[in-house]
């Protein structure tokens, strides 16, 4: 967090905490949306009080986040083959999003054309008129 390595660097002595006014829980929201009106304080990175709208998150902590992700997807045994029709090779991946990574899609989009699959309700088996999915569960 921002403000924890703020105080990091610049220690504890350079920082304050103070109660700005005490208010009922019904009002907290518009109070605090006062208080950032009013003050611009510099540690708070949201403008919005009660909501996260323009947090971003660090490349770092998205890589970690879709590392843990692959890595639940693994242990629940779900891999997904992939069949390139133009090349006529079939790579496995270990998740959805893995493989929709590599043939350039939102995983999203793999386990819809399963399912599409499932109901035969397609046109083309053919993903991005290429690349046949098949779900290993």
């Amino acid at each position: 967090m921002y403000i924890y390595r703020s105080i990091l660097k610049h220690g504890y002595s350079h920082f304050k905490l103070e109660i700005l006014e005490y208010c009922t829980v019904e009002g907290i929201r518009a109070r605090e949306q006062y208080y950032l009106d009013l003050l611009n304080p510099e540690y708070n990175l949201l403008q919005t009080a009660g909501s996260s709208l323009g947090f971003k998150h660090s490349e770092e902590s998205l890589a970690k986040l879709r590392k843990h992700l692959d890595k639940l997807n693994a242990e629940k045994g779900f891999k997904v083959e992939v069949l390139d029709t133009k090349t006529n090779s079939i790579a496995v991946y270990d998740s959805a999003r893995q493989a929709a990574k590599a043939i350039g899609c939102d995983k999203d989009t793999i386990l819809y054309q399963e399912k599409r699959l499932a109901k035969g309700n397609l046109e083309s088996p053919l993903l991005k008129k290429r690349y046949i999915i098949k779900i290993i569960r």
